[in-house]
C-alpha cells in the first residue's frame, strides 16, 4: 500500500482573491534574478583592477555579491508578505 503524506496544492488565487501575477510580482521575480545572474556572468568581473584593500576586483565583486543578493532576497520576501495582508 502506497502512502501519500503530501497534500495537495490549492488551486484558483490565493485567500483574499489577489493573484501573483503583475507588477509586484515581476519586481520580485527581478530582485531574485538579477544576483543570480551576476554571478554566473563571470567575464563582467574577470578583471584584477581595480583593486580594494589589495583584493583583486574578482575577489572583492563576488564578496559584495552576498549582502546584495542577500538583501534582494529579503526585499523580494517583504515584497510577497505585503501582497498576503
Amino acid at each position: 500500500m502506497l502512502l501519500s503524506f503530501a497534500k495537495p496544492l490549492p488551486r484558483g488565487p490565493p485567500v483574499g482573491g489577489r493573484s501573483t501575477s503583475g507588477g509586484r510580482g515581476r519586481l520580485k521575480l527581478l530582485l531574485l534574478i538579477i544576483p543570480c545572474v551576476l554571478a554566473v556572468w563571470v567575464p563582467l568581473y574577470n578583471i584584477e583592477e581595480p583593486s580594494l584593500f589589495g583584493l583583486p576586483f574578482f575577489y572583492w565583486f563576488q564578496l559584495l555579491l552576498i549582502p546584495v543578493s542577500a538583501l534582494g532576497i529579503l526585499a523580494a520576501d517583504r515584497i510577497g508578505k505585503s501582497r498576503n495582508v
